[in-house]
């Protein structure tokens, strides 16, 4: 069973109706000028805003898989210690890294590896 409810768009859609209801029998009957510059305003925020939203929904992603959740790059102990990106880390490297302001220190020995919070 499909629940059909309201939402804001209802109210805004029968505003610019009675407005524009409004302002052509005011302009009809010779009563006065009516309505549409306020009319014209309204739509035009209204789709502005729409836009925005949309612009600001399709930057926003909210299907982020489990690479999202890991640093960029980590920083490889030894002498010296380097940064590297994650791809190219190598089996024995040992490698610490701040995220969120979260110390850990990781290790990969043979198969395995783990990470250590600090």
């Amino acid at each position: 069973m499909r629940v059909h409810f309201l939402n804001i768009d209802a109210p805004i859609v029968l505003a610019i109706f009675v407005t524009f209801g409004r302002s052509v029998w005011e302009l009809w009957s010779g009563m006065g000028s009516g309505y549409f510059d306020s009319l014209t305003g309204i739509v035009f925020f209204m789709l502005a805003g729409r836009v925005l939203q949309d612009r600001t929904y399709r930057r926003l992603s909210f299907d982020r898989d489990y690479t999202s959740y890991f640093p960029m790059a980590v920083t490889v102990v030894g002498t010296p210690a380097s940064v590297k990106p994650l791809p190219d880390l190598r089996k024995g490297d040992t490698f610490a890294y701040t995220q969120r302001g979260d110390p850990s220190r990781g290790w990969d020995i043979d198969e395995g590896a783990g990470v250590d919070r600090l």
